[in-house]
């Protein structure tokens, strides 16, 4: 049998794998929380605040926010974590990306894994402002890392439907220069 993308094969969560992806979702939702805190928009952040990028889940989209990295690694005033899977170490290392990266395996990832509770306890320690949700395969896991880690400005894509593990959406659609634009304009004034 084919594991499952967002738990951890074993037991206690057998049944999760022929659950729809609604009923997925209702669920990442609760153990998350239905609510979501107020913020102020436009994000500002100040001199010490980190803010967290999930690069996309493909070799060729991680290559496309290269140009973006590269821009954003000019502003010094807050700290850059990237999370990315770790197919594209060698990729990242390559492109000599700046930020600083932490790796996942595919299957470490999954709700119930050792590794993803100590991804959720790194997030939570750098107490980060801002998440960008880059990948265009929605994991739910990740969604609620961002939410349960306590991070008020959680962007992504299709941000409404999947409301409150985001908050604030993303450029849809397939226009990179575009989405890429947009976040560069985030950054750029919430650093001013």
């Amino acid at each position: 049998m084919k594991p499952s993308l967002y738990f951890k094969d074993c037991f206690r969560y057998s049944l999760k794998k022929f659950a729809s992806k609604e009923s997925l979702l209702q669920w990442f939702k609760k153990q998350a929380g239905e609510t979501s805190e107020t913020f102020e928009y436009p994000l500002k952040l100040s001199d010490n605040q980190n803010v967290l990028i999930i690069l996309p889940d493909t070799a060729e989209e991680v290559a496309l926010y290269f140009p973006f990295l590269q821009k954003i690694s000019k502003i010094k005033k807050h700290g850059v974590l990237l999370l990315a899977n770790s197919l594209f170490e060698n990729l990242i290392q390559t492109n000599q990306v700046k930020q600083e990266v932490l790796y996942y395996t595919t299957l470490g990832c999954r709700f119930g894994e050792d590794e993803f509770q100590k991804l959720k306890e790194v997030i939570q320690a750098r107490q980060i402002k801002a998440s960008f949700y880059l990948q265009r395969q929605t994991l739910f896991q990740m969604l609620y890392l961002c939410k349960s880690c306590g991070i008020p400005y959680r962007f992504g894509f299709d941000c409404e439907n999947f409301y409150p593990l985001l908050n604030l959406s993303l450029i849809p659609g397939e226009d990179f220069q575009k989405q890429i634009e947009a976040l560069e304009a985030i950054f750029e004034g919430a650093v001013q």
